[in-house]
C-alpha cells in the first residue's frame, strides 16, 4: 500500500484542502471525446515498470487507434522499447527517483517541456506520488490517477484506492477501471529485441542455465551470503550451470560467493553489471529457472516466462509476487529464516 510519512500529513492535508478550493473546476472537465494520444508516468523500479505492461496493453486493447507513450527513467528504458503497445518512449530522469542519473532542473523542464508539446488527450499516473501529479499537471491533458498521498486536486478523476493489500498489477489496472474500460489482463511481459537475445544466446550456448541474482536495493531484503553458496552448490551438482545476474554493486557479493563456493569455471557464467536491461531479460529468457529475491530482475524473469522462486522478506508477496506452478514465492517473517533446503527442495521440483 502507498504510505505518506506522518511528518508530511498535516502539509499535505492543508494543501489538499486549499487546492481542491482553487482548482475545484480540475473535476469539472469533460472526459475527452477522442482519444488519439495517450501518455502513461512510470518514474520508479524495474519491478515497477514491468507490473505497467498490462496497463499499457489494456489501453492500447481499448483505444486501437490511438498512441500510447510511456515516459520512464532511462534505467527502465528497455522495459518498454520494444513493446507493440507503445509507440514511443520518453526518457525522465526525475531527481525524486533517479538521483543517479538526474542532469539537472534545465534538462528536465526540458523534457517537460517537449512533452507538453505532445499535447495528450489522456495521462495515466500510477504511483500516486504528489510530484507525479504535479509533473501530469504540467504536461497537460486528463488526468486520472489515485490521490491517497495529496495533490488529487491536479487530477480530473480520481481512481477508487481499496484500502486492503492487493498486488500492485492489479492496483494499477484498477485506475483504467475507474474509466469503465474492459479486457484487462493482468500478465506482464517484456519483448526482448532480436540483436539482445542473439548476443546472449552466443554467450550462453546449449547450457542448461539457472540464474542466481543475490542483490537486492534493500538490506532486510538479502539472504545470507553462506546459504546461497550452499545453494549453488547444490545445483552445480545437480547438473545445472549457474547464470550470475545483478546491477554493479552486487559484483562483490558475486564474487565472494562464486569464491567460496568453489564453482567450477567452466559451469558459471557472471554477467554481473555487464548487460543493458534488455540483454539482461535475454538472458534471463533462456535460462530453466530463475532464483533471487523481490527485486527488477525477479520481475523480469516473470514477463520473460521464466520459472522463478522469489524470495521474499518482509515483503508481501501477494502483493509483491507471483504465484503459479511456474512461479512460486517463498516467504519468512525474516530473510534468515528461510533454509537452503526451502529453495533447493523447490527448485529440484520445478526442474523436473
Amino acid at each position: 500500500m502507498y504510505k505518506v510519512n506522518p511528518i508530511f500529513k498535516p502539509v499535505l492535508f492543508a494543501i489538499d484542502l486549499i487546492g481542491n478550493i482553487i482548482f475545484f473546476p480540475t473535476k469539472l472537465k469533460s472526459f475527452p471525446e477522442e482519444i488519439r494520444k495517450i501518455l502513461v508516468i512510470r518514474l520508479d523500479h524495474v519491478g515497477d515498470a514491468v507490473m505497467t505492461t498490462p496497463v499499457v496493453r489494456s489501453l492500447k486493447m481499448n483505444y486501437p487507434m490511438a498512441d500510447v507513450h510511456v515516459t520512464c527513467r532511462s534505467l527502465t528504458k528497455d522495459v518498454f522499447a520494444d513493446n507493440p503497445s507503445v509507440s514511443n518512449v520518453i526518457a525522465v530522469d526525475a531527481p525524486w527517483f533517479s538521483r543517479r542519473d538526474f542532469e539537472g532542473w534545465g534538462s528536465f523542464f526540458r523534457k517537460v517541456s517537449e512533452l507538453r508539446k505532445e499535447k495528450y488527450d489522456l495521462v495515466i499516473e500510477l504511483h500516486a506520488d504528489p510530484r507525479n501529479i504535479m509533473l501530469a499537471s504540467l504536461i497537460g491533458g486528463y488526468k486520472v490517477g489515485y490521490d491517497i498521498r495529496g495533490f488529487g486536486f491536479l487530477l480530473n478523476r480520481v481512481a477508487k484506492y481499496d484500502k486492503i493489500d492487493k498486488h500492485n498489477i492489479e492496483r494499477n489496472l484498477d485506475v483504467l477501471r475507474s474509466l469503465n474500460l474492459v479486457s484487462l489482463s493482468t500478465e506482464p511481459e517484456l519483448f526482448v529485441s532480436k540483436e539482445s537475445s542473439q548476443k546472449m544466446k552466443k554467450l550462453l550456448g546449449k547450457g542448461r542455465f539457472v540464474c542466481i541474482n543475490p542483490g537486492t536495493g534493500r538490506q532486510e531484503k538479502y539472504w545470507l551470503k553462506e546459504r546461497w553458496v550452499e545453494l549453488c552448490k547444490k545445483i552445480e551438482k545437480s547438473g545445472y550451470k549457474l547464470l550470475f545476474t545483478g546491477s554493479p554493486g552486487d559484483q562483490k557479493l558475486v564474487d565472494e560467493i562464486i569464491f567460496t563456493s568453489g564453482i567450477k569455471t567452466k559451469n558459471y557464467i557472471n554477467i554481473v553489471g555487464r548487460t543493458s536491461l534488455s540483454e539482461l531479460a535475454a538472458a534471463i529468457k533462456q535460462c530453466k529457472l530463475f532464483i533471487g529475491p523481490d527485486t527488477g530482475p525477479m520481475h523480469i524473469a516473470r514477463a520473460v516466462k521464466t520459472p522463478l522462486i522469489g524470495l521474499f522478506s518482509p515483503v508481501d508477496p501477494n502483493v509483491w509476487g507471483y504465484n503459479d506452478s511456474k512461479y512460486k514465492n517463498i516467504w519468512k517473517p525474516k530473510m534468515s529464516d528461510i533454509t537452503v533446503d526451502d529453495v533447493s527442495s523447490l527448485a529440484k521440483r520445478m526442474l523436473k
